[in-house]
């Protein structure tokens, strides 16, 4: 199974569209979004966009009310955390989702899960534990701390990621 891996959106609808865009190009059908999403418009954008999409908060999201009310009603395609992360089960796979990197290196030794993925510092990176575990993060949608505009699709199989670049972003400095 291929799942698509994204964050840190900070309501760049422009940036968001391009990368929902490449996501549904590869057909794939399942998404995890790490946060800082930030607006209820860019979770309607999301649910929108067909995917079943595995959200956790970042440290950065407003119109929470709204935001858990739209993906209540979402009726399945947006699952929700109430935290900031969430273990999925997924594919015969154990994926821990967290906004943070505090700990992330911790989580991915513990040998818990096959796979821990995380936002929030907006820097790209990757590396596979000597227990197998894949620790990454997929940089960000907004494109205004790194410059760069970016997301993962995660082989569930082989427990690997492949990052995707998007050409032609937005980039609004803050």
């Amino acid at each position: 199974m291929k799942i698509a891996v994204f964050s840190d959106i900070h309501d760049n609808f422009h940036n968001l569209n391009l990368v929902l865009g490449e996501i549904k190009k590869r057909k794939i059908t399942t998404a995890f979004c790490l946060g800082d999403f930030i607006s209820a418009d860019i979770i309607k954008s999301i649910i929108d966009s067909g995917l079943t999409v595995y959200t956790i908060w970042g440290n950065n999201d407003g119109e929470k009310y709204k935001i858990m009310k739209m993906a209540w009603e979402s009726k399945g395609k947006m699952i929700l955390s109430r935290t900031e992360h969430m273990e999925v089960g997924i594919d015969g796979k154990k994926a821990f989702l967290i906004h943070r990197h505090d700990f992330v290196k911790s989580l991915a030794k513990s040998g818990d899960f096959n796979a821990v993925f995380y936002g929030h510092n907006h820097i790209q990176y990757v590396e596979k534990l000597p227990n197998g575990c894949l620790l990454a993060n997929p940089g960000e949608v907004s494109g205004h701390g790194t410059g760069k505009v970016s997301f993962m699709i995660w082989d569930t199989q082989k427990n690997e990621v492949e990052t995707i670049h998007i050409k032609n972003p937005l980039l609004v400095t803050k």
